[in-house]
């Protein structure tokens, strides 16, 4: 028992010893060195998430060591959708920026950047959402009459409703749909088509964003059918293309008429029983039918198409100037019209004599006297406003002859030598005759009572004339119109070029022209010795050839835009023989 006891005193003074000499140790030890560390401030998203259309985002952060960033470090695939930018910095705090390209793909994509500061990392998950997309393997189905069931194919990335057109829920209801990954199957059934007549109805695919799709089913009738939703079509005259739908639970044929103006137009039908025709314009003046037919000969079933054709509305008259006396009277023309028309005029002295109403294909007017001796004019217009068209006439009308009179405006005209065209006023209360005196005037229109000639081109030095002569023999009356024709200008001479002696000489030269002109040399060592534009022959002065150096100079006739150069070439000293001052020169 006293052992015992002895040996329990032992071990406690044992242990508190050495609890004393921990407590020592422990207080001698030096603290541990800071971790690395990257934080954010509270708030910050470290989880982006982009649109489709990508863009750019900042995210701020504190690291007590240097730092590195860097984009899929733990991906082998190559990501150049995303980047980051700065990639390293300093110990402090940093704004990283993140760039997104657009996302042209149907899937959402994710990336993960890596921060790093010494030994320890942060990985930020960048999310980019995908472009939503919404298609149907086909956008038709076609069932017997029986009806069944039968599904649509749909892709899409988007959560996708459905909706049945109104008219079609009584016999389209949904069964079941099977979802994938990317893709939905959607069951529908179709209750039996109890009625003779094809139905069709519409479900139509709702995946937001604006994205839907229809699907048209179309359904049989219970027995064979062959009927058309419209069987007359009315076509304008500038032609169209029609649409003609049928309802068919059988093949049939297309009988085309025999006519060019209808073809089977080479267009994508919205179904099997979809059909386009053009129709070319109608260029006539008469209306034009034809008649498709569709034929079902095995079931003994036809129907036909039946399409008109407007006419080309118009309204012609056999001439559009008509010249009356000044004693007035009677004015009748025919009119070829296939629309209603009505007629006015825009003068008091003519009116319209009424007869049998618009049906009436020759229209009859009164044209009044005119007391006056000047010549008057009016227009009749025929107009249809419904076609949008408008026919005019002219109504020329001498002036009343008390004492005869034949006046020009104007009496004269001055038209340079390449020719061209002028026009002439006639006022006058009697007829006249119209003579050119020669043949290069040509008279090439009247209208009323102006005429407009044709002057051929001059093709000589000189100025020509030509009288216009208007006459009434009945009265004697004359009257002369006078035309003067500028001629070709031009400066002439035989020779272009002239050789003289380095001793000088006298050079003339004859100049043919019919025009004034000036005289301009390019060198001081010739000079003109009669300036006299009368003259027919040019004089000029050539100073000796001092140089041992031949030279040339050049002798300048002008008028405006006429130029003549002659060309003026003097031999060195050294080549001369002997005093041939005064020789004649010789052209080369």
């Amino acid at each position: 028992m006293k052992q015992i006891l002895y040996l329990l005193i032992c071990l406690s003074v044992l242990a508190w010893t050495a609890q004393g000499c921990s407590d020592d140790n422990k207080s001698e030890t030096p603290p541990a060195p800071e971790e690395p560390a990257i934080t954010f401030p509270t708030g910050s998203d470290t989880q982006p998430v982009f649109t489709t259309e990508g863009g750019t985002s900042t995210l701020t952060f504190t690291a007590t060591e240097a730092w590195t960033a860097s984009v899929g470090e733990a991906d082998t695939r190559a990501i150049d959708w995303l980047t980051v930018s700065p990639t390293s910095g300093q110990a402090g705090t940093a704004t990283l920026t993140i760039t997104t390209e657009p996302n042209n793909t149907y899937d959402e994509r994710n990336a993960a950047i890596t921060l790093t500061s010494g030994g320890t990392r942060k990985t930020l998950t960048v999310t980019q959402k995908q472009r939503d997309a919404l298609t149907v393997t086909s956008n038709k189905v076609e069932l017997e009459a029986t009806g069944g069931d039968f599904a649509i194919e749909l892709q899409a990335n988007v959560s996708v409703s459905y909706e049945i057109e109104e008219s079609a829920k009584a016999w389209l209801t949904l069964t079941s749909d099977t979802r994938a990954l990317t893709t939905t199957t959607l069951h529908f059934q179709a209750a039996a088509n109890e009625d003779l007549q094809p139905r069709q109805g519409t479900i139509t695919l709702n995946g937001g964003n604006g994205l839907t799709e229809d699907v048209t089913v179309y359904q049989l009738g219970s027995s064979p059918v062959l009927i058309l939703t419209q069987d007359e079509y009315l076509v304008g005259s500038n032609g169209e293309t029609i649409k003609v739908e049928l309802k068919s639970n059988n093949t049939y044929q297309i009988e085309m008429p025999s006519v060019d103006w209808i073809t089977e137009a080479d267009t994508r039908a919205l179904s099997t029983y979809t059909h386009y025709f053009t129709v070319a314009p109608n260029d006539t003046y008469d209306a034009r039918e034809a008649v498709i037919r569709f034929v079902d000969e095995e079931n003994g079933l036809k129907q036909t198409v039946s399409i008109q054709q407007m006419q080309r509305d118009a309204i012609v008259v056999a001439q559009s100037i008509y010249e009356i006396g000044a004693e007035g009277g009677a004015l009748d023309f025919a009119v070829q019209a296939n629309v209603d028309f009505t007629v006015s005029t825009d003068a008091d002295w003519i009116t319209q004599i009424e007869t049998r109403g618009l049906t009436e294909r020759v229209l009859h007017f009164d044209v009044a006297a005119n007391e006056s001796e000047e010549a008057r004019e009016a227009t009749i217009i025929l107009s249809s406003e419904s076609a949008g068209m408008e026919q005019m006439m002219k109504v020329y009308q001498a002036g009343k002859v008390n004492t005869p009179f034949l006046q020009l405006s104007p009496y004269e005209y001055t038209i340079n030598a390449q020719g061209g065209t002028f026009e002439v006023s006639v006022q006058s209360n009697v007829e006249y005759q119209v003579t050119p005196e020669y043949d290069w005037v040509v008279e090439i229109a009247k209208e009323g009572t102006t005429h407009r000639f044709q002057v051929m081109p001059n093709d000589s030095y000189d100025p020509r004339y030509c009288p216009i002569r208007f006459s009434n023999e009945e009265t004697g009356l004359i009257e002369y119109f006078r035309l003067m024709q500028e001629q070709i200008d031009v400066i002439f001479v035989e020779q272009e070029s002239f050789e003289v002696s380095p001793k000088g000489a006298t050079l003339s030269f004859p100049v043919w022209t019919n025009v004034n002109f000036d005289i301009t040399i390019n060198a001081d060592w010739i000079t003109q010795t009669n300036t006299r534009l009368v003259e027919e022959t040019l004089q000029f002065s050539i100073k000796e050839n001092p140089t041992e150096t031949p030279r040339e100079a050049i002798i300048t006739l002008s008028h405006e835009d006429l130029v003549q150069n002659i060309k003026v070439t003097q031999a060195e000293a050294s080549n001369t023989g002997g005093d041939i001052e005064d020789m004649p020169i010789q052209p080369w």
